[in-house]
């Protein structure tokens, strides 16, 4: 885990110049106390209690209360000052530590000017400034990442490579357990990557690699990396079968192809990719322009992930507006992942938009906002589909996008054919929305429709937030009439039809196996397995635009089941919070 970028408890690590700094961030955020009072019981150094602690007497110099020396370890680092911490405000120095080479300090505190395992090299990396000559010290970087990466290799203990702001036109292939860290300023090696732009341009299609072998403790951080555009499929990083190495905070640009665009592809080959899980976290993804067609190897991509347990958490992921199936998130074929916490956003122009689309995988989907924007064809927020094992949907806001043609849905759960073992489904506490639609005058503008090739009962829905599409056909909930399907369990949802039609003939709340429109909530209630359903829209109609809190009064507070319920919000407050969990992504908070 490179040490910029570490936390350990409340103690936040700031980069500062090639080290860092501390900042004590108290847990109920108040503001005001260091990191020595707080490590050392509201004792601050330099006062006079702290001078008679380090005396031997905590009480002020009382030798009938002497406790002994105190040991202050005011940066956290797990060692303190009496184990010989030589900086006591760097929790980068300390005896143990692991160098950081080319910096002009010893971080194990032992004696000289440089830690003795570096040999003189350093990992320091820039192109306007550097040489592959030099010994590659801040003073005197290298000028290539590859570069940087061989003078770690030599040094080895799994030393970072510390990349300043510029241009590096050069395939970068990662190393285990040696991560890269860009946005660096060239002159003071202070960190700041939004001002100081590390800019990795691969000549390859593959763009930065990691290969097997490439371990968690490897990172690619505070980059940008812009694909190769051309006639074959490009993508900004690829991560190969046996490796899971940690991409964060980076901004990560697909190409301009005439085949497909990918900002990540994890296992692109299809290979058996069991024991590992890469992680991708903090980063803005843009999807490229790219060949048009349906099927596994056209159209864009913001991360495809293909046979592995991934974590895909707290990511931006910008579409594109090429006419083309553009795709936020797939996974295929995973037996496990989670997509969490990600804002996935589209435009106008695609033929077809899957905000997430979950493929006969497992996974949990958590949090996640997704507005696919305005599609030609199929505008669906989260799409479930092919042989799914166990997928938990929960906390997501998702909107269909609005079609010129086809159908919109919030939440789509589709088979083909019946499957022959009945996935285990959950969807809880969401908020699902069909866009303006004007297709099929049975799928048109939906929160969520069910679709199977054949008989089948499916998912429990429960504390879920329906809104029907502003315009078109379909309603809040849909079973589609490929089916016969219905849910397992409907429990304690919020049915709303927004749409102008409803004023003149009532609401379309529910479609019953495509056909029967239901405006009634007891009817809907009355349907095998439902129960507790409301016709409302928990107050959120009238408040602005992207507001999904709701308001004091909502009937939805306190009004949901707590079966299956996620344990926190999609914010992070705890469920519940009253006499019962609130419907929706959101528990209020009194």
């Amino acid at each position: 885990m490179p040490r910029l970028l570490a936390c350990m408890g409340a103690l936040a690590l700031v980069a500062s110049g090639c080290g860092l700094t501390i900042d004590y961030v108290p847990e109920d955020g108040s503001p005001g106390q260091d990191a020595a009072t707080a490590l050392d019981g509201g004792v601050a150094p330099g006062d006079a209690a702290t001078d008679a602690a380090r005396d031997g007497s905590p009480d002020g110099g009382n030798p009938d209360q002497d406790a002994g020396p105190v040991c202050l370890d005011e940066d956290g680092d797990g060692v303190t000052d009496c184990d010989g911490d030589c900086d006591d405000g760097d929790p980068t120095r300390h005896p143990g530590a692991l160098a950081i080479c080319g910096d002009g300090v010893t971080q194990d505190c032992s004696a000289g000017a440089e830690d003795a395992v570096c040999g003189g090299l350093g990992t320091f990396v820039s192109s306007t400034t550097g040489s592959d000559a030099n010994p590659g010290t801040q003073a005197m970087p290298v000028a290539t990442i590859a570069q940087g990466i061989a003078h770690a290799m030599t040094i080895g203990g799994g030393v970072d490579v510390f990349v300043a702001e510029g241009l590096y036109p050069e395939d970068v292939t990662l190393v285990d357990e040696i991560s890269l860290v860009g946005g660096h300023d060239p002159a003071s090696w202070r960190r700041d990557p939004a001002s100081h732009v590390s800019t990795i341009r691969p000549p390859s299609f593959v763009g930065v690699r990691a290969p097997s072998g490439v371990g968690a403790t490897t990172a690619l951080d505070g980059f940008r990396v812009e694909a190769r555009g051309g006639p074959s499929t490009g993508t900004a990083v690829t991560i190969l079968a046996g490796a899971e190495p940690v991409i964060s905070n980076n901004t990560l640009i697909g190409p301009d192809n005439g085949g497909a665009s990918r900002g990540v592809a994890i296992n692109p080959a299809n290979m058996t990719n069991t024991g590992v899980r890469p992680t991708l976290f903090g980063n803005t993804i843009q999807v490229g322009r790219s060949g048009s067609g349906w099927g596994g190897g056209n159209g864009g991509w913001g991360v495809y992930v293909v046979q592995t347990t991934v974590d895909v958490v707290g990511n931006t992921i910008l579409l594109s507006e090429a006419h083309t199936i553009q795709r936020g998130v797939e996974l295929f074929g995973c037996p496990d992942g989670r997509v969490s916490k990600n804002d996935i956003r589209g435009v106008s122009g695609p033929e077809t938009v899957f905000g997430i689309r979950v493929a006969s995988s497992g996974a949990t989907v958590d949090g996640n906002l997704v507005t696919p924007g305005v599609v030609d064809q199929y505008g669906l927020g989260i799409a479930l589909e092919g042989n799914i094992t166990r997928v938990v949907v929960t906390n997501n806001i998702a909107r269909g996008g609005d079609s010129a043609a086809q159908f919109s849905a919030g939440l789509w759960v589709a088979f083909e054919r019946a499957p022959t073992t009945r996935p285990d489904v959950v969807v809880h506490s969401n908020f699902f929305a069909g866009g303006a639609a004007r297709g099929w005058a049975t799928s048109a503008g939906a929160a969520l429709v069910l679709e199977s090739g054949g008989p089948l009962t499916l998912g429990r829905f429960t504390d879920n937030i329906l809104f029907h599409g502003s315009t078109g056909n379909g309603a809040a909930f849909i079973e589609h009439p490929s089916g016969p399907i219905d849910p397992e369990r409907f429990v304690n949802n919020a049915l709303h039809d927004p749409s102008a039609a409803s004023a003149a003939i009532g609401p379309s709340l529910y479609l019953d196996e495509g056909s029967s429109r239901l405006t009634m909530i007891g009817d809907v209630n009355r349907l095998a397995g439902a129960s507790g359903n409301l016709w409302n829209d928990c107050g959120l109609l009238g408040l602005a635009g992207g507001d999904y809190h709701l308001p004091a009064g909502s009937v939805c507070v306190d009004a949901g089941d707590a079966t299956e319920m996620p344990p926190e919000d999609f914010e992070g407050d705890a469920r519940p919070l009253g006499a019962g969990p609130d419907i929706g992504p959101d528990e209020r908070v009194p």
